[in-house]
């Protein structure tokens, strides 16, 4: 059986020294290694030296510092330039191992004291130092592979960090484009409840420019209506009292304000980010202390009625999409002008059939019982020589009717003067009704009330429409001969009844054009009563309401 045979690994060397001596023992001190081969090459310049380096391959350096063409650490740092991946050996005399420990520092894998250095200290510091240098190539490709991924995950982080800096600001913009809508509509639904609330036109108006403030900052803000080629400034914001007294109801012509003609005739926005540089179309006085001015024109169907106006001191203040938003608010406002107006109308129109109704109720009450009166007063003087007889009679007639007319003239004045119901005492209030129903009709009507019966304002005027609507359904509907109302009063109990013989009528056929009785139920209800009617064709009626104090 044959041997193995071992291969040896040869180890390349290349010893850079100007002294043959020192050179001859390291070629020694190499060739006594039994368990390793080396194959030296030797230079004495630094020079020739870097030029095998750069032709051939060698395992490591050993290197004197100081040799024919270079001396001290330069040597070293020269050579580490040229071959950086080749480990290193300094070789130092005795005087010089200050030298050699500061080569290491530099970089050196080991440095040898000549005249100390046997084979085996030699070969195991080459050993060594190729071992380390591989071990710091290892770690090197390890460090840049590393810092490659750190560079790398650096990068994805980096552009991490920057979408999330971006879906940041993006939730951000979202969340304040959120908030802002909300602030919108909850200002649009405030003055939409202050338009279900109130027919003021001034008081919606100033809720409106308060609500605007919150959705569109300003400084100044006006509402100005328009009327036959007049400007009428009716409500403003941000100026001091003096300046608002002077300007609320101060009345300009459109065509001395371009800004506000071009409004009403365009229908269109006017946005102006600096006034001091406004278009040649539309002017604003040189004057003013403001600098940025938008214009929201109001108009109803297809006529421009108004506009709404915002300053601010800076320019490039408001944008276009606020001038969006506020053109909601003009929408409203013009919502709030129309109802004003209409309500306007409404009180005209409810005076005007008043007081027709009043004319009515005059002529027909009133003035026929005077001109009975009248007729009576004339014929008394004949009556009186033909008939003596007949004449108590008739003064008695005389007396029921001026009696009547006097009631009914009372009355009227109540509905003139409503607070009168609550300075009379309901007995006389009640006694001044049945007056006025006898004086239009022959029929007997009896009162009892409870003198001491006191009652809130809000049920004795309830109570008082409910006793009138009664005894005039009672004049006008019934053929009753005899009717009655009494008014029974506990400590916390108030019940009124009203009762008639007449031919009464079935509940179920009440026409729909009939109004009265449920008149009285809104009023007992707004009271919080009982309303009850009893009822049956030829039986009569009779009206009871009852009411309890609900804090007793």
């Amino acid at each position: 059986m044959s041997e193995a045979s071992t291969t040896v690994t040869v180890t390349h060397v290349l010893l850079v020294e100007d002294n043959p001596d020192d050179a001859y023992l390291v070629r020694r001190l190499l060739n006594r290694s039994s368990y390793a081969s080396f194959e030296l090459q030797i230079v004495n310049r630094l020079d020739e030296g870097l030029k095998l380096l750069g032709a051939s391959q060698f395992d490591v350096v050993l290197l004197d510092l100081n040799v024919l063409d270079s001396f001290g650490l330069d040597t070293l740092l020269t050579a580490q330039l040229s071959a950086p991946h080749v480990p290193i050996i300094v070789m130092t005399s005795l005087s010089d191992e200050g030298l050699g420990v500061r080569a290491v520092q530099l970089g050196a894998q080991d440095y040898l004291v000549k005249g100390e250095v046997d084979s085996n200290l030699l070969i195991r510091s080459i050993s060594y130092a190729i071992e380390r240098k591989q071990v710091e190539r290892e770690l090197r490709r390890h460090r840049d592979h590393l810092e490659e991924l750190v560079a790398e995950r650096t990068d994805e982080l980096v552009q991490i960090n920057t979408k999330l800096e971006a879906e940041i600001v993006e939730r951000q913009q979202a969340e304040a484009a959120e908030r802002a809508q909300r602030q919108f509509s909850e200002a649009l639904r405030d003055i939409s409840n202050a338009l279900n609330s109130t027919h003021d036109l001034g008081e919606v108006l100033d809720r409106m420019l308060a609500n605007i403030e919150r959705v569109v900052p300003f400084d100044l803000a006006e509402v100005m209506l328009f009327e036959e080629g007049i400007a009428r400034i009716v409500r403003a914001h941000g100026y001091d009292t003096a300046t608002l007294d002077k300007m609320l109801g101060m009345r300009v012509e459109l065509i001395q304000m371009t800004h506000l003609r071009h409004m009403s005739e365009t229908r269109q926005p006017v946005l102006l980010s600096d006034v001091l540089n406004c278009p040649d179309e539309i002017t604003i006085a040189q004057d003013s202390n403001w600098r940025s001015y938008i214009g929201i024109p109001i108009y109803h169907v297809e006529e421009v009625i108004g506009c709404l106006s915002l300053m601010a001191m800076e320019p490039n203040f408001f944008t276009t999409v606020q001038a969006d938003h506020l053109q909601a608010f003009a929408e409203q406002a013009a919502l709030a002008i129309q109802n004003a107006r209409l309500y306007e109308q409404a009180q005209a129109l409810a005076a005007i059939q008043e007081r027709e109704r009043l004319a009515r109720d005059l002529h027909d009450a009133v003035s026929q019982a005077l001109f009975s009166a009248a007729m009576i007063t004339e014929s008394l003087p004949r009556q009186w020589d033909r008939t003596p007889e007949k004449v108590p009679a008739l003064l008695l007639e005389l007396h029921r009717l001026i009696r009547g007319a006097l009631a009914e003239m009372r009355a009227l004045l109540l509905e003139l003067r409503p607070r009168s119901l609550l300075d009379a005492t309901f007995s006389d209030l009640i006694v001044q009704l049945t007056d006025a129903i006898q004086s239009r009709r022959r029929i007997e009507v009896d009162v009892a009330v409870a003198e001491q019966a006191t009652m809130p304002a809000d049920v004795k005027v309830a109570f008082y429409r409910i006793a009138q609507e009664s005894l005039n359904n009672i004049s006008k509907h019934t053929r009753a001969a005899h009717a009655s109302v009494t008014l029974n009063a506990e400590p916390h109990r108030i019940e009124l009844v009203i009762s008639d013989d007449g031919e009464g009528f079935d509940p179920t056929r009440i026409p729909s054009t009939s109004m009265g009785l449920s008149i009285m139920r809104e009023r007992a209800d707004s009271i919080h009563a009982t309303l009850t009617i009893s009822t049956a064709p030829e039986t009569g009626t009779q009206v009871r309401v009852q009411w309890t104090d609900g804090d007793a």
